[in-house]
C-alpha cells in the first residue's frame, strides 16, 4: 500500500530511486523499503497518455484496471491522478514542480 509518507519521499526524490537510498535518512530509506519505482513510474506514464488521449480504447481499460488495483490511500490517489495530468515527458521537471505535489 502507497501511503502518504511515501508518496512525498517519491516527489521529493524526483522519483529516482538512486537518491533515496543515496542520501536519505535511514527512516525514510526504510520507510521505501519495498515500494515498486517502476511500477509508479509506468502507471504514471499511462495515465499521462490516457489523460491527453494517446491510447487505445482497450490499453485506456488495462490502464485504468491497472491504477484501480494499486492499493494506496484515498489521497494518495487523487495526487497521483493530478501529477500524472500535469508530468510534461519532454523536459527535466523543476524543483519547484516537485515541491508543488507536496
Amino acid at each position: 500500500m502507497i501511503t502518504e509518507k511515501q508518496w512525498k519521499i517519491f516527489v521529493d526524490c524526483k522519483g529516482d530511486a538512486d537518491i533515496i537510498f543515496r542520501s536519505a535518512r535511514k527512516k525514510e530509506q526504510a520507510l521505501m523499503e519495498g515500494f515498486d519505482w517502476g511500477l509508479i513510474w509506468e502507471l504514471l506514464q499511462d495515465l499521462h497518455m490516457l489523460y491527453n488521449d494517446l491510447l487505445s480504447e482497450e490499453y485506456k481499460k488495462k490502464t485504468l484496471a491497472k491504477f484501480e488495483s494499486l492499493e494506496c490511500e484515498p489521497l494518495v490517489r487523487d495526487k497521483i491522478v493530478e501529477y500524472a495530468k500535469n508530468l510534461n515527458v519532454r523536459e527535466k521537471p523543476s524543483r519547484s514542480f516537485w515541491r508543488k505535489w507536496w
